[in-house]
This record gives C-alpha cells, sequence and structure tokens, in this order.
C-alpha cells in the first residue's frame, strides 16, 4: 500500500519550507525528532554524511524517490541538507517533496560543511 497517496484539492503554495540553523539542526538530531534528508549525489553521500540521513539525491530524484519513500511519511518533519549556501540540491529538493505534500520541511542551508566544522558526528559509506 502507498504510504503516500496524492491529495485532493491540494495546494502545494500553502506549504511553507522552514529555514533552520546548525543549533536547530542539531537539536533534531540528538532528539530524533527529524529525518535527514541528504541531497548530495550518492558519490558525496557515501564519502560521509549526517548519520541515518537517508540519500535522495534531487537530480536523480526520480530514480532515488521509489527506493527510499517508504522511509519517512508524508507529515514526518524532514531536514534537508546538501553541501552548504553555496548548494542549491537543498532547496530544489525540498521545493519538489512540497509540490508533493510533505508538510513538514525544513532546510538546513548551512549543510555537511557547518556540520563538521561544529565537530558534530559524520560516517562514511552507505
Amino acid at each position: 500500500m502507498d504510504q503516500n497517496p496524492p491529495l485532493p484539492n491540494f495546494d502545494p503554495d500553502h506549504i511553507k519550507i522552514y529555514n533552520i540553523d546548525l543549533d536547530r539542526a542539531h537539536r533534531l538530531f540528538v532528539s530524533k525528532k527529524a529525518i535527514f534528508i541528504d541531497a548530495r549525489y550518492p558519490d558525496d553521500y557515501i564519502t560521509e554524511h549526517i548519520p541515518g540521513s537517508i540519500n535522495l539525491p534531487n537530480d536523480m530524484f526520480d530514480d532515488f524517490y521509489p527506493e527510499v519513500a517508504h522511509l519517512f511519511r508524508i507529515d514526518d518533519p524532514l531536514v534537508i541538507y546538501c553541501s552548504g549556501s553555496g548548494c542549491d540540491l537543498s532547496v530544489l529538493l525540498a521545493d519538489n517533496l512540497r509540490y508533493m505534500g510533505y508538510e513538514k520541511l525544513m532546510l538546513f542551508e548551512e549543510g555537511q560543511p557547518a556540520w563538521i566544522a561544529a565537530g558534530y558526528p559524520i560516517k562514511e559509506g552507505q
């Protein structure tokens, strides 16, 4: 059964994407109150990523989404990140998810570089 059916009479423009900073992202990570989505390419994800994050590369969305969609629900809080403020993959992915009806989207624009600089946990490999 599809966990993410299309919503009738859905207007994505009413869903807000919230920007969060490093401190808020870390608090959500520690409390496990959000699912982290890594919008970077698979090679970057395998090199290192925030532990527990799901790789959903925006540029490969159609290939990856069917494989990971069962890992989060449409009403789960999602923290989306990529390679920092110069990377727009997380912004584009958040917008794609918004148009699909995901309701609780948080954009961590500082992304992976800020996470590493703060000394927070990183995982290598899958």
